[in-house]
């Protein structure tokens, strides 16, 4: 079930997206006609079906029709995948953070970092080590860290 957190300043608007996007979520029915800018956070993005991929690209390409500014935030693993795979999710330049997953090989922890695009960008792509939480160990990148970021760098 999907569930948007919304709030607006003065010509922004905040959409949280919260739970799985699928062929009954509605987007149209949460937005303002009169936004400018709309800034999506994705952080509590479940799980988004084909019917629902199809759903957010539709949204999507129709608010940049009309000339609303998208910004990203907090785009989680699951939905940076897709972008890489699925032509049409985000634009390059939209994208303002992700989610980076590290792995512990000492404890085998799962754990997952949000980083600035703009810094990542600064550094080429090139991630440090993360201390793992749980033990303290040097965790690693848990990804194709050779492919993770085409979405980002990919014309």
């Amino acid at each position: 079930m999907l569930n948007l957190d919304r709030t607006q300043t003065p010509g922004i608007y905040q959409m949280k997206i919260i739970g799985a996007i699928s062929e009954s979520s509605d987007f149209t029915a949460k937005i303002e006609n009169d936004v400018k800018e709309l800034h999506v956070n994705c952080k509590a993005i479940v799980r988004i079906n084909s019917m629902g991929i199809t759903k957010w690209i539709l949204f999507f390409r129709d608010l940049r029709k009309k000339g609303v500014k998208l910004k990203f935030f907090e785009v989680g693993v699951s939905v940076v995948n897709l972008c890489n795979f699925v032509s049409g999710m985000v634009e390059k330049d939209e994208v303002q953070s992700i989610a980076l997953p590290f792995f512990c090989e000492n404890c085998n922890t799962e754990t997952e970092k949000f980083a600035a695009v703009d810094d990542l960008r600064a550094t080429n792509f090139k991630l440090a080590p993360l201390t793992c939480p749980s033990c303290g160990q040097l965790t690693e990148f848990d990804g194709a860290e050779a492919h993770y970021f085409d979405f980002l760098t990919v014309d």
